[in-house]
């Protein structure tokens, strides 16, 4: 039998910014940035005899990448604006604009994912 060990690391950047350019608007700024990655250590397979393997009749298998299967390396970058405008104490317009890009460094394991999103939220907000 053997054991590998699997390592995860990742970093986080997050900045958030209220802005109230005048009364009854207020607009938010933000923004994340997450770089991650994962590996595993090389797997040392135990060795099996020739006469072992030729009881078995089974093949050799070559495991020396096998660790490299799930490695992975990415990186996401979000920026977000909200707006709301409020046009009395229970009427309100709210705005907002996400920005999202993935980076797939490594694709090998669910292949390359890299891409972008943009969303464009509005509508109208009433409390009673």
């Amino acid at each position: 039998m053997t054991t590998t060990e699997y390592k995860t690391d990742a970093m986080v950047l997050s900045t958030h910014l209220m802005l109230v350019p005048f009364e009854k608007f207020v607009v938010t700024l933000g923004g994340n940035y997450t770089k991650s990655t994962a590996e595993f250590d090389p797997v040392i397979m135990p060795a099996v005899s020739d006469e072992i393997h030729d009881q078995l009749h089974t093949s050799i298998f070559d495991y020396s990448n096998i660790h490299t299967y799930s490695d992975i390396s990415s990186t996401y970058l979000t920026g977000k604006v909200n707006m709301n405008y409020a046009f009395s104490a229970k009427l309100s317009w709210l705005g907002e604009v996400i920005y999202s890009k993935y980076t797939d460094d490594n694709g090998y394991v669910y292949g390359d994912e890299t891409g972008d999103l943009m969303i464009l939220r509005t509508g109208l907000q009433y409390g009673f």
